[in-house]
């Protein structure tokens, strides 16, 4: 064999371990997007909302807006906030509240759970034409003629 034809065997092998290597790139950027989720409300079904005013104090003119009902949930592992809307001027006025569901951190277990919810307000109105209550953008119930009871 010429010497040519001898490199040329030592550079075949060479190749072949060359196009045969499994060498994977990895290029990290510094940037990590964060994606937020649209604010949706979790409740599933609400159902058994009652909603009464009463006196509480010898006070006069004033008045306790009570409100009860129920939530269905994708899991028991939640807490409320009520957050007072706005009150429209009508004669006899409608009132807007916001039921804020909030997820507790930690795990729980995930079963559909009907969960009670119950608010109080203190307010100078002895009636209202309708309590709507809202979970985000989703009206859950509007309580038509809210009135004093004994």
């Amino acid at each position: 064999m010429k010497i040519p034809d001898i490199k040329l065997l030592y550079l075949i092998p060479l190749l072949l371990t060359v196009s045969c290597s499994n060498t994977v790139e990895v290029i990290e950027t510094g940037v990590k997007e964060v994606v937020q989720q649209p604010l949706t409300c979790p409740i599933i079904e609400s159902e058994k909302w009652h909603s009464w005013l009463d006196k509480y104090e010898q006070q006069e003119g004033s008045y306790r807006l009570n409100i009860s009902g129920e939530v269905l949930l994708p899991n028991p592992a939640y807490k409320f906030k009520w957050l007072v809307g706005p009150t429209d001027r009508m004669s006899s006025p409608g009132l807007r509240l916001f039921l804020k569901p909030i997820a507790q951190a930690g795990m729980a277990i995930q079963v559909l759970t009907t969960l009670p919810v119950k608010y109080e307000l203190k307010t100078p109105i002895s009636n209202y034409r309708h309590v709507s209550i809202y979970c985000e953008d989703k009206l859950l119930v509007q309580i038509k003629d809210v009135v004093l009871t004994d």
